[in-house]
């Protein structure tokens, strides 16, 4: 059976005055636009507290009002907001990390990481070991293989205990080898060297 045309959309809109033709719902295109912009508003603009739609951070009207400055120096600010942020990205960096960028352990001068501690110290307070992670795995990429001693590319960081048997990439269970030696190990042609020492820092 053939289609029937939608014979409404020849009707005039249903609002009072409007005699466009109807798109959708009896309403014409610019009607349906609006109400169901008044539909979806129901977050409130971070400036001023009206009604706008849920995507948005701010209305159009403060969008427009001009550039937004930051709390604590007053710099313009050139970036969107998100999440409603009022400051300036250096100053937003002093609010997040008020100790400054050193570690604020008694003795270390190591950098700042997170929550005002350097790497090593944030870890340690996480309970984790200083070797753990990415990091870790890292600096034994960095390393040279450990049977040829190449190191023009960086290592493969290999497990003693495979994956299979719950070997983990921690102290103690990695070699840092390359590709080649990689191959030859897991096909059982070399021996497997030791697991690489690490520094305890």
């Amino acid at each position: 059976m053939p289609k029937l045309q939608n014979l409404s959309r020849d009707l005039p809109c249903t609002k009072e005055g409007c005699q466009a033709l109807r798109a959708t719902k009896g309403l014409c295109r610019r009607h349906y636009q609006q109400s169901r912009q008044v539909i979806l508003a129901i977050k409130p603009c971070a400036s001023c507290g009206e009604l706008i739609h849920p995507q948005s951070t701010i209305c159009k009207a403060c969008r427009n009002r001009g550039p937004r400055l930051c709390i604590d120096c007053g710099v313009s600010l050139s970036h969107r907001p998100h999440n409603g942020a009022r400051r300036c990205w250096s100053c937003w960096s002093k609010f997040r990390n008020p100790h400054g960028p050193i570690c604020t352990r008694d003795g270390c001068s190591r950098k700042h990481f997170g929550k005002g501690l350097c790497q090593i110290h944030y870890l340690a307070a996480r309970g984790k070991r200083a070797g753990a992670g990415r990091s870790f795995r890292q600096w034994v990429a960095q390393q040279p293989c450990q049977l040829c001693g190449y190191n023009l590319l960086p290592s493969e960081v290999a497990r003693v205990i495979p994956g299979s048997k719950n070997g983990v990439y921690e102290k103690g269970n990695v070699m840092a080898l390359c590709a080649r030696c990689h191959r030859e190990v897991d096909a059982g042609i070399t021996k497997m060297p030791p697991p690489i020492l690490v520094p305890d820092v």
